[in-house]
């Protein structure tokens, strides 16, 4: 597992133990940590997570972190709402619809998650960002240095001679692929201990016809919206 990606994954650790109700208990042990660090390795690798995604993700895990509260008996998943949550967020966001992972394709990156269990952490995280979901250059030129700094890599304009890319090249967003073209891969340089080295490529059809939704009119994003959503986004258009 590469600096970076550890970065990643406290980053989600960090912002789940600041929203702790209380302390102690298995979410603090090593092995729950390894557990979750062997499953966000898994997920970001097989789901070929690209770097621009990552960035996105990290601006709104921290932006959640003053609406997040986690009760006891919340703990035992709440690393995993927060991870796939923030990406499955982020890459809506960050990728074009026809690009953007649908849910039974993070399931199959996760081994252990469902369909709906994604949709339910997508769902979770859209309430905590209460779907603000604008992301501005200084939101990701900030994380852009800690991920750089976490990667114990050259600064950027030692990296400009030679393109770095974690996965196949999709369809982004111009204003957030211009940003992030020369952070450091953040996938590990081999797959996670359950997948193997011949592992296929995940499709990448969508699971659903997703709502096109217009912000500010600039470009579209596509999200699942509750229908009470949606009829006050198509009055709206």
């Amino acid at each position: 597992m590469t600096k970076a990606v550890d970065h990643f994954l406290d980053e989600v650790y960090k912002t789940a133990d600041r929203a702790r109700h209380s302390r102690g208990g298995f979410f603090e042990s090593s092995a729950y940590y390894s557990l979750f660090a062997k499953l966000g390795e898994t997920v970001l690798s097989r789901a070929e997570v690209s770097t621009s995604t990552v960035l996105v993700a990290l601006v709104y895990l921290s932006r959640v972190g003053s609406r997040l509260v986690i009760y006891p008996e919340e703990e035992d998943s709440s690393l995993e709402r927060l991870l796939l949550g923030a990406l499955v967020v982020a890459d809506k966001y960050t990728n074009d619809a026809d690009t953007a992972l649908g849910n039974r394709h993070w399931a199959g990156a996760g081994p252990i998650l469902t369909a709906g269990q994604i949709g339910e952490f997508e769902r979770y995280f859209l309430r905590l960002l209460d779907w603000n979901l604008d992301v501005s250059e200084g939101d990701l030129l900030k994380h852009h240095q800690r991920v750089i700094k976490a990667a114990s890599l050259p600064s950027p304009r030692k990296l400009s001679a030679r393109r770095t890319s974690i996965c196949t090249p999709r369809n982004r967003r111009s204003s957030v692929a211009s940003t992030i073209s020369n952070i450091p891969s953040l996938v590990p340089s081999s797959p996670a201990p359950s997948i193997g080295p011949h592992s296929p490529e995940l499709p990448r059809t969508p699971d659903a016809q997703p709502l096109r939704r217009e912000r500010k009119g600039r470009f579209r994003r596509f999200f699942y919206l509750p229908t009470k959503s949606r009829r006050m986004v198509e009055k709206s258009e």
